[in-house]
């Protein structure tokens, strides 16, 4: 089994060459996304890519290679990846879509061609109905946004609640609709209680951490009576160190974000942190892999919520009984 990471725009000739038996059948998937496989996240994906190529390649029939296509958070050149993966003849595609209107077009072309291509990690607002992708391994953003805000509205329980909602980027599909799900939910519990003040901000804090830091630290100086701090990333750790800083308590504002990373859970361990949201980075490098298996096998596609499998919603509780060793963790 070979595994090949390659990072922004990808040379249209792939070369895959490993001596097998001549009775194996060879399958060469590609998995290409919006970012680089260096980062924590993109770490646990790839390692649970790794781990689904390696248990397909060790059955008998079968020689499985596959590769990792990163470009840091660049539409035009994630559809330049997938046009060069095209070509180069694989059989199967894992993408994410981080774009409602500029991917479909591509991920008609694989289609086209008679290779399958399905989205995990980030999906197109409409699903199905938007872009022509067999099918989605990941979290349901906006349904994993409501409930987080649910989760985080019920840790005050009297006395009003003023949230700031840290929207880590107005052009990504993870944060728009993930961000949707947080004003959704903070709407429809106003609407529910109507004898509590209920009032909210949106602010774009970008994918910096010293920046999202600073940002929501002045903000927080300026409305003193914020008790929720909502984002739509994996910052919220950043953020848990400038309340620290100001000389705030723990739990003194509920913080929430996304993301099962070491550093966080130890953090929540500690109280400073209340909620996160598992989306399943292993799951998700594991998981679209096997699927485009299981798709050349004549299964038909199917969407799996990453999510669910672990409980989504992440409590301080939950926190303290995690293996931080496990691979449901990433390494941070």
């Amino acid at each position: 089994m070979k595994t090949i990471i390659k990072s922004f725009l990808l040379s249209a000739v792939a070369i895959f060459l490993i001596a097998s038996p001549a009775s194996a059948k060879k399958l060469k998937f590609a998995y290409v996304m919006h970012d680089l496989p260096e980062g924590i996240f993109w770490n646990t994906v790839y390692d649970g890519m790794k781990k689904a190529c390696a248990d397909l390649d060790s059955m008998d029939h079968l020689e499985v290679e596959c590769e990792m296509v990163g470009t840091p958070y660049n539409v035009v050149n994630q559809v330049n990846n997938l046009r060069a993966v095209i070509g180069s003849g694989v059989d199967g595609i894992v993408s994410t879509i981080i774009d409602d209107e500029k991917m479909d077009a591509v991920f008609q072309e694989a289609l086209d061609r008679g290779i399958p291509i399905i989205s995990a990690n980030t999906d197109d607002a409409k699903g199905s109905d938007g872009n022509p992708r067999l099918a989605y391994v990941g979290s349901n953003l906006y349904n994993a946004g409501y409930d987080l805000c649910v989760a985080a509205v019920a840790l005050v329980p009297e006395g009003p609640i003023h949230a700031l909602l840290g929207h880590n980027d107005v052009t990504q599909n993870f944060a728009i609709q993930r961000n949707a799900g947080h004003e959704d939910c903070l709407k429809d519990f106003a609407a529910a209680n109507p004898d509590r003040e209920v009032t909210w901000e949106v602010v774009e804090i970008t994918m910096d951490g010293p920046t999202i830091q600073s940002r929501v630290g002045a903000y927080i100086l300026s409305e003193p009576k914020t008790n929720i701090y909502l984002e739509t990333g994996i910052w919220h750790l950043h953020v848990s160190q400038t309340l620290e800083e100001m000389g705030k308590q723990p739990g003194e504002i509920i913080l929430a974000g996304y993301g099962a990373y070491s550093s966080l859970i130890s953090r929540m361990k500690e109280g400073w942190v209340q909620l996160t949201n598992d989306q399943g980075a292993w799951l998700q490098g594991y998981l679209p892999i096997i699927q485009l298996y299981l798709i050349d096998m004549g299964f038909q596609p199917f969407d799996v919520q990453t999510d669910s499998a672990l409980n989504g919603v992440i409590t301080e509780e939950i926190a303290r009984d995690l293996d931080v060793e496990s691979p449901r963790i990433w390494k941070m």
